[in-house]
This record gives structure tokens, sequence and C-alpha cells, in this order.
């Protein structure tokens, strides 16, 4: 098969379709013709594309069997193939089709037109082709989806339909807090009816740790080192319940690097104002106690995207 780097230039309707400069895939054995929205030419076999996606099998059928028809009432067609007039650019049908034929793989260079690259696959129900382009995307580094991009990934997940992404994104940005102060910023970035599901969604998420964490006996597993500077009825250090309180107030504290600093804070100083106990509590505790939180925290994010539907 060959393939043609798509012209991202706009073509005119009127251009003959079959001229070889608009060929962007080209089989030798192609049975049918697909036109991208920009006039370009798909020389494909249908057996890839009906196996790949029941929709546009359905389309293609119907194609091959007016060609059928027409050729059989008239002069043989100067196409010679049935053609499958399609709603997407070039540009993304490009990408899509090198998910589904034997060849190397190939993404958008943004994040919205990767973005629109999933929803185009999630139209047509290509499910084995949407597996295979999330699985080709998790390999990224940085990830696809990363603390930078999220609040803009999640905008895009909004606006094309994509729940899997959504969720992965809302999960990101609750590393942040949305304070009103920074609600301008996120306004830059997406529609206003986006930003309020997603506040509804961190506030959701920090009930359901409100909930979950108070019960999950997870400080439990520092109980015993009697902190110096104050006493808990509890037995756990008090600046570890401090910590834990703070992330049901501000989830975007659960952070290592946070957790991290509240034990720096609380074991500075030397002598008489050093906390002798927390300093000595031993890294393999530390350890257990922030995978047992960290577990819990996920499992609360779990139940909210589940329970709720976090897109419109």
């Amino acid at each position: 098969m060959t393939i043609v780097s798509p012209d991202t230039s706009p073509l005119s309707p009127q251009l003959d379709p079959i001229e070889p400069s608009n060929v962007l895939f080209d089989d030798p054995d192609a049975d049918v013709i697909l036109l991208s929205r920009d006039s370009q030419i798909f020389r494909v076999l249908k057996l890839y594309i009906m196996k790949s996606s029941i929709i546009l099998g359905e389309l293609i059928q119907t194609a091959v069997d007016t060609f059928v028809a027409i050729e059989s009432a008239s002069a043989p067609s100067q196409t010679q193939l049935p053609q499958v007039q399609l709603s997407e650019s070039s540009a993304i049908l490009s990408s899509l089709f090198t998910f589904i034929f034997p060849i190397s793989p190939l993404l958008p260079s943004t994040l919205d037109e990767t973005m629109e690259l999933l929803s185009v696959a999630q139209k047509y129900e290509m499910d084995s082709a949407l597996t295979h382009i999330r699985g080709f995307l998790s390999r990224q580094d940085p990830p696809f989806i990363n603390p930078e991009n999220a609040f803009l990934a999640y905008s895009f997940a909004q606006e094309y339909g994509l729940r899997e992404e959504a969720v992965q994104a809302a999960r990101l940005t609750l590393k942040c807090t949305l304070a009103i102060e920074t609600l301008d910023d996120k306004l830059a970035i997406m529609p206003g009816a986006y930003l309020h599901e997603l506040w509804k969604y961190h506030q959701r998420v920090q009930a359901q740790l409100r909930l979950d964490v108070p019960s999950s006996g997870t400080s439990n597993t520092l109980k015993g080192f009697k902190c110096f500077e104050y006493a808990t009825n509890s037995g756990v250090p008090y600046w570890v319940e401090l910590y834990i309180w703070s992330i049901l107030e501000h989830p975007s504290r659960f952070d290592p690097i946070e957790f991290q600093m509240a034990l720096a804070r609380h074991t500075a100083g030397s002598g008489t104002t050093q906390c002798a106990s927390c300093v000595l509590i031993p890294v393999e505790k530390m350890q257990t106690f922030w995978a047992t939180l960290d577990d819990t925290v996920h499992r609360c994010t779990e139940k909210v995207s589940i329970v709720y539907t976090i897109y419109v």
C-alpha cells in the first residue's frame, strides 16, 4: 500500500477526485474509494474497514450495491470503484487508517486532533482500533494526558464525548485547587459549563474522601509512635492526623512531596525542640502509611467516577 502524506492546504470541491495528487492511500488491490471532506482519496481494501467498523461496513456495502446496480444498467464508471463520502478530514482519516491497516501507527501532532481521532474511532464503533490507539498513547513519554495539559485535555474530552479521557484528565486536575481566584485562568482554557461540571466533580471527590478516609484506618499504620510535640488520644502522631485532615479540605495536597514537607516541618529543629520520636519512624512504616493512603484515595476517586457521569 502506498501512503502519501496528507496535504493540509484546502482543496476545491470541484477537483477531479481521481487526480493522483489527491490520493493519500493507494492500495493496488483496492476495491473501494473513501473520500474525506477535503476531497482527498483513500483507495483501500474494504475488508479491513468492514471488519473494523460495522457502521462503515454498512456504508460501504450500500455504496457497493449502488455501484453494481449502476454498472449493470449503464456504461462502466470511469472510477471503476464504488465511492463512500466521509465527513472527516484527510488528516484524521490518515491517522485512523494506520491503526487499521498493517502499517506503522501515526498519531496527529496536537492534543485536539488526537482527541478528535479517538472520537472518530468511537463514533464508528471501532473497538479494536480505539483500544490500539489508547494503548499506543499509554506508552508516550510524557503521558498523553499529564498535569500540565489536564484542564485542556478535560475540555477536549468533554467536547468529543470521550468519557475515559475525561475521567483521566479530571483526576489529574485534583492536584489543583479550583478556587475563585484561579477560575479566570481556567475559563480561558475551557467553556464555563465544563468548568462547572469539573468543579462539581471536585466537590464529589472531596465528599467521598471525607466519608471514607477517616474510617479507613489509614493512620493506624503509624500508631504507637508517641509524638513529643502533641499527644493525641488515637496514639497516632499529631502531624499525621493534621496532614490527613488537610487532604480532606484540599485534595490537591495529596502528594508525596506535600507529605514529606509536612514531616520536615514537624521534625525541624534541634535538641529539645525536635520531635525525637517522629524522626525515628522507620522508612518502611512511612512507605506502608503512604501506600495505604494512596490506595484509599484511589478507591475514593474510583467510586466517584463510577457513580457519577462527569461529562455532558
